[in-house]
């Protein structure tokens, strides 16, 4: 039951609602009933309290995109953090803006004194896009030691930095020393509005000068043709003297009629636009000079020859070069007497040089050669055969005075620079040659050699003896060789020059074959076919097993067979003697390692023919000793 007062009065079971309209303290009592009986009061005390007042803020903030942002503040007690204007649980920690994205952003902030809450107070946060790069114009160049100015770009409140990140900048434009070469960059922002720009590189490159052109001092003889001066480098200027002056990109031309004389030029290049100091260049027109080397000589290949020129007046340097052959072959190029051992008929230039003044002189050394001699590739021949063999010479400018084939016991005319030879096994043949030439002593001896291989005999095998089936294809076979020929007097084969033709046979044949290696040597054989009816076995019914080779074996042949089941053999009483049934396997008329006696024996055979039909036979057979 709810009061107005500690006692007294009637309680209402409704709870009163506080006023908050006026300033103060106000107090409520309150009671419970159980079983009846209600008890004392309790007092709660509602105190209505004036409204804090919101916080203080500075708004708005500015922030340059991608730049680093603060938490946000604000002066008041307690405070709280909100996204939105109304609603929503604040944080006591206050937000740090997001830089990344150009936007305005409004945060809102209240302050508590004791338990009220002040209203929210906004604040706004606005992310500028940056400023667009100033225009700049690049790479600035420039000539080492040459004068330079300050930088320039186009932009608002630029400012200058030496690095790409950090430092101060400048509002004073830097001007590029040239004083060492290399290439050097410097950087420019601008601001329009509250942020600065990225930076914007300019290269500045202070090119060293380029050395001075290389030149080769020039000499003419009087009333020589002259050609304009030249020299090595680059957009090239000619001068007449060692400083000032206007250089011209003509290169002047000596007067040589004029002598004896030197003429001095000077000689630049210029490389990225700068200049490099000038070279002398001396040109000469001198006195004649007059050099002889002598007459043309012939030697030997193999020989040197020792040259005594006369120059007159006596040249300050020679120098030698050869046609034809290497430079190699001249022992010393540097020296008038030069000694030279050429390997084939050359000329020889010497060129002298006295003062300002060239002058060349030839001379040609004939060489007789030494012989290349040629015996050919190695051969091969059939036992019995002959072989030619051919030396050949090539490269040679001397008599020959002296042929010899070893060995000699096989050849028809040994001392001939071609022969016959007929080995019996396989040799090697050497040709010698002598050469002479009276006159310059050039002898020489030159060998080559050439291997005769004899073939061994080539031993053709047609195959033994065999059967065949009357009407069905029969296949031949052939070794000992790498061709075929085939040939029957009675008999057609499908293919003569097969190693293994056929032939369909009504009759016996006799077969011929020619076999060839791979030179060509031939070997022959032959073979008998008996041709029988078939499918079946042929048995005879007697044979003599003496020991002459001949009829000394019972056998059943078989004819159109694919298999041989089994063979058998048994005497009269019925006791087995032999058994078998491997193809064309016989008895030779013992049983247990003892012969036989003399009288008639049972056989039976039994086989599969090539339809796979089954043949038996049997019969007796009669011994004859």
């Amino acid at each position: 039951l709810w009061y107005n007062s500690a006692v007294g009065g009637t309680g209402s079971n409704i709870p009163p609602t506080p006023a908050t309209n006026v300033l103060g303290s106000t107090l409520y009592f309150v009671t419970q009933t159980v079983n009846n009986c209600e008890s004392l009061t309790s007092q709660i005390e509602v105190m209505v309290l004036s409204q804090t007042t919101p916080p203080s803020v500075v708004t708005p903030i500015t922030y340059c995109q991608n730049s680093t942002a603060l938490p946000l503040t604000a002066t008041g007690t307690n405070l709280l953090w909100y996204p939105t204007a109304l609603g929503g649980t604040g944080s006591s920690i206050p937000p740090t803006p997001s830089t990344t994205t150009v936007s305005n952003t409004t945060y809102y902030v209240s302050q508590s004194l004791g338990t009220c809450e002040s209203p929210r107070v906004a604040l706004t946060v606005v992310i500028e896009p940056p400023s667009n790069l100033p225009i700049v114009s690049t790479p600035v160049s420039y000539c080492q030691n040459a004068p330079t100015i300050a930088l320039t770009a186009t932009g608002t409140n630029m400012l200058w930095y030496t690095a790409a990140t950090g430092g101060v900048g400048s509002t004073i434009a830097p001007i590029p020393s040239s004083a060492t070469a290399g290439t050097f960059t410097y950087y420019v922002t601008q601001k329009t509005g509250n942020c600065e720009s990225q930076r914007a590189a300019i290269v500045v490159n202070i090119f060293a000068p380029p050395p001075a052109p290389i030149v080769t001092p020039k000499t003419y003889c009087p009333n020589d043709v002259a050609i304009p001066a030249t020299a090595v480098g680059t957009n090239l200027l000619w001068y007449t003297a060692a400083t000032g002056g206007v250089g011209s990109p003509i290169a002047p031309t000596p007067n040589t009629n004029i002598f004896p004389t030197t003429f001095n030029y000077y000689v630049s290049q210029t490389v990225n636009g700068c200049e490099g100091p000038r070279a002398l260049l001396i040109t000469t027109v001198d006195n004649a000079l007059i050099i002889a080397i002598g007459n043309d000589v012939t030697i030997c290949e193999g020989d040197t020859v020792k040259f005594t020129p006369i120059s007159t007046p006596i040249a300050t340097s020679y120098e030698w070069r050869a046609i034809g052959v290497p430079l190699s072959t001249i022992q010393n190029v540097f020296v008038k007497d030069a000694i030279v051992k050429p390997i084939d008929t050359a000329t020889y230039i010497l060129k002298a040089t006295l003062g300002g003044c060239t002058r060349e002189d030839t001379v040609t050394v004939n060489v007789r050669w030494k012989p290349l001699l040629d015996v050919g590739l190695n051969n091969a021949i059939c036992l019995y055969d002959s072989a030619l063999l051919v030396g050949t010479i090539s490269h040679n400018s001397l008599p020959i005075t002296m042929y010899s084939w070893t060995p000699i016991d096989s050849l028809r005319t040994p001392t001939q620079l071609q022969t016959w030879a007929s080995p019996t096994k396989t040799t090697d043949y050497k040709l010698t040659i002598s050469t002479t030439l009276a006159n310059y002593g050039c002898v020489f001896t030159i060998s080559d050699s050439v291997k005769v291989k004899v073939q061994p005999i080539v031993k053709a095998f047609a195959g033994n003896d065999t059967i065949a089936v009357k009407g069905v294809p029969h296949r031949l076979n052939a070794i000992g060789g790498t061709s075929f020929l085939w040939s029957s007097p009675s008999a057609i084969l499908n293919n003569p020059f097969s190693q293994n033709p056929t032939a369909i046979l009504n009759n016996d044949a006799n077969f011929y074959v020619e076999v060839r290696d791979a030179v060509g040597c031939v070997g022959y054989d032959s073979l008998f076919v008996k041709v029988y009816n078939g499918p079946t076995f042929y048995v005879p019914n007697t044979f003599t097993p003496n020991g002459d080779g001949i009829n000394d074996v019972f056998r059943a042949i078989p004819v159109g067979m694919a298999n041989t089941t089994y063979f058998r053999v048994f005497n009269r009483y019925g006791e087995l003697m032999f058994e078998t049934n491997k193809w064309l396997k016989g008895w030779d008329g013992t049983y247990k390692g003892k012969s036989q006696p003399t009288g008639t024996y049972v056989w039976m055979v039994v086989g599969t023919d090539r339809d796979f039909k089954k043949v038996e036979m049997k019969g007796t057979v009669n011994i004859i000793r």
